[in-house]
């Protein structure tokens, strides 16, 4: 392959990114220097990879061939880059504004002993608008997400066992578009960047399974290191109505609520109005909230029937959004049974936590 054809590859594997104004580089050296993560006085403990004893883990996830080009970020890795020594979760390079195009992503799992720090990748343009410039607000937000850096060798065991094959439902049509990437990151500071769809195989040891199961395990083995490793970077940006939930594997009581607003949708809409301004909690507000999150109530199930009357709702509920002490969003609903409904990032997650927005003074 001449080197013209290996660039070309190179830019149509991976878009450019986009020019940032110096304002948006500013803010996030400032949120950078601002939100240094805080960590627990025991650091021994807290710190568990170290990019030498990554030699260890022995499993080979892929066809044992080096990655092609379109598995690595152009963008030649920079000293910060480098994950030099023990890594912590807020340590390696955010994940790209923009990301490979589903035809264009490799769909290959790589060598997991070589690798040093895993994130789960966002879609900021869910419609793959060849023209869309990602906002300094939404380059910011993917600096505060925290990377699987501990037990890399157990989230390696668990990838090996899913088997073979697609479920049953992706032969139904029953996929939902979903277009995010794993990024995997070398000791180097290189990067290897795979695509998850729906319904869109992924390959390990040359077999080729479920990209949704390996992002369910990626969640499962970011909550045992939400469990096992103190850290925080508390939410700071801006809350409104039209924000969307972001972050990782969140639990009532792990995580703190640090912020918050309320979205009290009208009787009747059929959606959430683009207007619609926000009820900022104040401080006993949010207090009570807290509270209440820290001691959520039942589950939340289903009859029979698969309806919930007081979670399946025939209008917009009305919300709350809050922010974490983990720099997560996460949504709690209105019920008109009493309680807010908190959806859990698993299937079988879920809960009532005991208030409600005329009990947090919204009315």
């Amino acid at each position: 392959m001449s080197e013209q054809s290996l660039r070309d590859l190179l830019k149509r594997a991976v878009p450019e990114a986009p020019d940032l104004d110096v304002a948006a580089l500013e803010r996030r050296a400032a949120r950078e220097r601002r939100n240094r993560m805080s960590v627990a006085a025991g650091g021994a403990v807290v710190v568990a990879i170290v990019a030498g004893s990554l030699a260890l883990t022995t499993l080979t996830l892929d066809d044992g061939r080096p990655p092609s080009p379109s598995e690595i970020a152009t963008e030649p890795p920079t000293a910060s880059d480098v994950l030099d020594g023990p890594v912590a979760p807020y340590d390696p390079p955010p994940c790209p504004a923009r990301l490979p195009v589903p035809a264009e992503s490799s769909h290959v799992v790589p060598d997991l002993g070589e690798v040093a720090a895993i994130r789960l990748c966002p879609d900021l343009n869910p419609h793959g608008d060849r023209a869309w410039q990602p906002s300094a607000d939404q380059v910011a937000q993917l600096d505060d997400a925290d990377a699987l850096v501990s037990d890399l060798a157990g989230f390696a065991v668990a990838l090996r066992k899913i088997p073979p094959g697609l479920p049953d439902y992706c032969a139904d049509g029953e996929d939902s578009y979903e277009r995010n990437s794993f990024a995997f990151y070398r000791p180097d500071g290189t990067r290897v960047m795979v695509g998850v769809a729906g319904c869109e195989p992924v390959t390990i040891a040359g077999q080729d399974v479920d990209s949704n199961a390996v992002r369910q395990i990626y969640l499962a083995s970011l909550d045992r290191q939400r469990d096992t490793l103190t850290y925080s970077r508390p939410f700071d940006d801006e809350l409104t109505c039209a924000s969307q939930e972001r972050g990782g594997p969140i639990r009532p009581g792990r995580e703190r609520l640090v912020a918050a607003i309320a979205c009290d949708i009208p009787p009747g809409a059929e959606s959430i109005p683009m207007d619609l301004e926000p009820v900022e909690l104040d401080a006993r507000a949010l207090d009570e909230l807290e509270r209440a999150w820290s001691k959520p109530g039942d589950p939340i199930v289903r009859e029979s029937s698969g309806v919930n009357e007081c979670v399946d709702l025939p209008e917009p509920p009305s919300f709350i959004l809050a922010g974490t002490d983990r720099s997560d969003v996460v949504r709690l609903i209105d019920s008109p049974c009493g309680f807010l409904v908190w959806h859990g990032w698993e299937d079988s997650d879920g809960a009532t936590i005991p208030t409600t927005l005329t009990g947090l003074g919204v009315e």
